[in-house]
């Protein structure tokens, strides 16, 4: 309880998602999940090659891959760079880190 971890999700999309459409990804319901920060920075890869800048951005902060974290909810949202395309049929690597909780969870 309560060591680090790093969680890696792989998405391969059917269709583009565009950024300049506004689009989001939300992962929803990471329950016992730790997250210190409401941002959350991203290590993207894309056919297994890291991204060198980033896909996922927030307002102000277009300099490396980031979602905002919900912490009543426990999701994350992870919104595109506006000159950004999620490309369809490509596997993405999302890695970013999170907290076991303190206490135990039953499995």
């Amino acid at each position: 309880p309560g060591f680090a971890n790093t969680l890696t999700v792989r998405l391969q999309p059917s269709i583009n998602l565009y950024g300049s459409a506004g689009s989001a990804i939300t992962i929803r319901s990471m329950s016992g999940a730790v997250v210190a920060d409401r941002e959350v920075q991203l290590t993207v890869l894309k056919n297994g090659e890291i991204l060198q800048g980033p896909l996922f951005c927030l307002a102000g902060n277009e300099t490396v891959s980031t979602g905002i974290w919900n912490f009543a909810l426990r999701d994350l949202t992870l919104t595109l760079c506006a000159g950004s395309v999620f490309e369809a049929v490509s596997l993405y690597d999302l890695r970013f880190h999170v907290t076991n909780p303190s206490i135990p969870q039953s499995s």
